[in-house]
């Protein structure tokens, strides 16, 4: 799962409603995983993961390759279990 907020849509709480909203559909419609990958330094993103409530699985390295640069990725996850 992946998501951009706008600046001034940023710190109300709009983002973290989104996510979980989605994921709600997501569970409802049988998934068993929602992920959401973002930059170990994105501290907004992380923040509106964990507010979501998804779990930090860990970093995984050299996890993407964007723009001809490889970087790490902090992983989260949600299960229904969990959710």
């Amino acid at each position: 799962l992946g998501y951009m907020s706008a600046p001034w849509a940023r710190e109300q709480g709009l983002m973290t409603a989104a996510v979980r909203i989605v994921t709600d559909f997501a569970f409802a419609r049988g998934a068993q995983r929602v992920e959401i990958c973002v930059h170990p330094d994105n501290a907004a993103s992380r923040k509106v993961a964990e507010k979501a409530g998804f779990t930090f699985e860990g970093i995984r390295r050299n996890g993407e390759v964007l723009r001809g640069e490889v970087r790490d990725l902090a992983v989260y996850s949600a299960i229904p279990e969990e959710h």
